[in-house]
């Protein structure tokens, strides 16, 4: 058997390694932003900035590191529900602790 033939295929979608540094830098401005917040005295939209801060980073991570921009049509379509299902679960969360906390 060729060696070849059993390795793996080549998807070609390369990225380049500065493509994954600016994605670095932008992760870690948006950890500074994070932590920023958590020093602001916003009241009860501490939460909800952090967490959107936190939902940005992840679909950065989510796009560059895990290639979804190389994905089919199909697949968004399963992430944007996912998304979405996530973001009201969130929401009910959210009111919850924000109408115990008045």
């Amino acid at each position: 058997m060729d060696a070849h033939a059993t390795a793996a295929p080549q998807t070609g979608h390369d990225s380049p390694l500065g493509l994954y540094l600016k994605v670095y830098v932008a992760l870690m401005v948006l950890l500074v932003l994070t932590v920023g917040v958590a020093y602001l005295n916003i009241g009860a939209w501490s939460l909800p900035v952090a967490l959107t801060i936190a939902a940005i980073k992840a679909v950065v991570v989510v796009i560059y590191f895990m290639h979804m921009r190389f994905t089919g049509k199909l697949m968004w379509v399963y992430i944007s529900a996912s998304v979405v299902w996530l973001g009201m679960l969130l929401f009910g969360v959210l009111i919850d602790v924000i109408m115990r906390t008045r």
